[in-house]
């Protein structure tokens, strides 16, 4: 799911292995395409730049702005794909790009618009007039940015020319933008601190150097909780900070936001609700890649429901994370708890002579050792991601459609919570950064409450491709007397990596279900060779589902015993016609 971001983080040599030899080229070309689009010779783009004058800035903005509002009220926009505008001529290419540096322009004063909306409010000045009270100097420094920033695109540009640039250079050449517009935002904050004040500069320009407590956010992960050996519950906490952006970079989400989503995908019907869903997203896969600093060493502290003191967590580590396993008494589990929840509170330790804390919340699912347990995938299993539609598909349903629920997947899993007891995991290879709004998903779609597993950005191609595997296994692992049905779908590896957990723990994997997802998505027999039919299933539709019986009490010993009895011998099914007490049932 982040491969629209990662695609363009790792470089162009990626492009190999992700796309492979066949569409390797085709890759190739839309990625030029996107980037030639946005670049001008050097020459001609600082040319654009040192014409802007103090006075020009705002009302070159302001009449070309009502020009293309005009224009797009008078005649419908054309259909056009992003390599089609290779075809333009050199004016038509530099008018597309002073476009872009308008967008970006705009984009760094759109922060500024509540300070500025302020003073005008007061002395009734409009802001065109008010930021030409701005100094000269600052007016010239934003002009200098604005030409660095074109000598950034036009050099990244000339690496991605060639997929032989290594990906470490184009890394250099990617960041060196990034740079650059955030020097952008710096200049037009110090011009608009001008304007508003003259000769000081805004308390909160981003350019101070200093990192307030409150510019860090928090984010926990619910937790399968398991019996310890003490008889207590064995909690593993999950927890991240991080440097909070909201309502910064505007520049470099909109330049992801062109030169991925519009260009490379050909997505230009793009309306502002999903403008700001997309931002929402990306600013949370951007918390790992870029908007960094302050995360390192952090004091964090828990407290469970039922508990008075706050105890201490490690410290997080470079990345701002933290993973723990906490031990928690039976009694506070009892009395804090309720339907086998236990709710916590995780904290930032304020600083000395601070006041400022932050706080997030999150649920313990007390997991018992024995009863069923249910362990799903996400995309296209119980979300709509369309896969199998190409990654244009996967990019507009991930950062610009609200996320939906597989038909029919809600109503099958709550079935299960009620009439066979069972406990639900979700593993799924979405980034743990999207945890917040796949979380609001399942739980405001009616998805049983559940952990959610997700798979770190980071790591070698093997530890992404096991992750699944490695993720259940450790399950299976953590409650070894529990019974397990495994839920994937038919659009990516799903089959192949369950059909192996069942044939390496037959005792614990009672069944596999695969949602098929498309007529030209099917799975093939062969994946579940040597498997015993009754044990897997392959579903179109929800209501085809079906599972074992036996799985209804695994809760009680009888029903242990009944389960064991229909996989194992002839001993085990006379023990389980025998209730604990001796008596024979009927």
């Amino acid at each position: 799911l982040t491969g629209v971001l990662l695609r363009v983080v790792g470089g162009p040599m990626n492009l190999r292995r992700q796309c492979g030899q066949r569409d390797m080229g085709i890759r190739r070309k839309w990625l030029m395409a996107a980037l030639l689009v946005l670049s001008l010779r050097v020459q001609t783009l600082l040319n654009f730049a040192f014409s802007v004058s103090r006075q020009g800035l705002v009302r070159r903005a302001a009449s070309e702005t009502a020009s293309i509002a005009a224009e797009k009220v008078e005649k419908p926009q054309e259909e056009e794909r992003p390599w089609d505008q290779l075809a333009k001529t050199s004016s038509e290419l530099f008018e597309d790009t002073s476009e872009f540096f308008e967008d970006t322009m705009s984009a760094a004063f759109e922060r500024r618009e509540e300070e500025l909306a302020a003073v005008t409010e007061e002395n009734t000045t409009d802001i065109a007039e008010l930021l030409q009270s701005a100094g000269s100097d600052s007016v010239a420094g934003l002009q200098e940015a604005l030409s660095a920033q074109a000598q950034s695109l036009s050099s990244l540009t000339t690496q991605a020319a060639s997929l032989a640039t290594p990906p470490a250079e184009f890394l250099e050449g990617l960041s060196a933008v990034f740079r650059s517009v955030k020097e952008v935002e710096e200049r037009v904050a110090t011009v608009v601190g001008e304007a508003v004040q003259p000769g000081q500069q805004l308390p909160d320009s981003p350019s101070e150097a200093a990192l307030p407590e409150s510019a860090l956010g928090l984010s926990v992960h619910d937790a399968a909780a398991r019996r310890g050996a003490d008889g207590g519950w064995v909690v593993p906490i999950q927890a991240w900070v991080f440097r909070r952006n909201n309502r910064q970079h505007r520049i470099r989400m909109a330049l992801c936001r062109k030169i991925l989503i519009e260009m490379m995908y050909g997505i230009t019907d793009v309306t502002d609700e999903q403008v700001q869903r997309y931002e929402d997203r990306g600013r949370l896969i951007f918390r790992t890649l870029a908007f960094r600093g302050g995360e390192r060493n952090v004091q964090l502290s828990i407290k469970f429901d039922g508990e008075d003191e706050w105890r201490d967590l490690p410290q997080t580590e470079g990345n701002g994370r933290v993973e723990v396993d906490v031990s928690v008494p039976d009694k506070v589990a009892a009395e804090g708890g309720s339907d086998g929840t236990l709710g916590f509170q995780l904290r930032i330790e304020p600083k000395k002579g601070e006041d400022v804390t932050v706080v997030a919340r999150a649920s313990a699912l007390l997991f018992e050792p024995d009863g069923l347990m249910v362990i799903s995938d996400i995309d296209d299993t119980v979300k709509v991601t369309e896969v199998f539609l190409g990654q244009d598909m996967v990019v507009r349903n991930t950062f610009l459609e609200e996320f939906r629920a597989v038909s029919g997947m809600v109503p099958l899993y709550q079935s299960w919570a009620q009439e066979f007891g069972a406990n639900f995991a979700f593993v799924s290879h979405s980034p743990p950064e999207l945890q917040e709004p796949l979380r609001k998903f399942l739980v405001d779609s009616g998805f049983p409450q559940a952990p959610v597993f997700l798979r770190p950005l980071g790591g070698s191609k093997e530890e992404r491709l096991s992750f699944k595997q490695r993720t259940i296994t450790e399950l299976l692992r953590q409650y070894p007397r529990r019974k397990v049905v495994l839920v994937g779908d038919s659009g990516e590896r799903d089959p192949v990596i369950c059909a192996d957990l069942l044939r390496r723990h037959p005792a614990q994997v009672a069944k596999v279900l695969i949602r098929q997802v498309s007529p030209n998505s099917s799975v093939k027999a062969e994946v579940f060779n040597g498997i015993l039919p009754s044990r897997w299933q392959v579903f179109a539709d929800p209501s085809e589902v079906t599972l074992p019986d036996e799985l209804r009490d695994l809760g009680s010993v009888p029903g242990i015993l009944r389960y064991a009895a229909s996989i194992g011998s002839a001993a085990l099914r006379g023990a389980a016609s025998v209730t604990p007490g001796g008596k024979t049932e009927v």
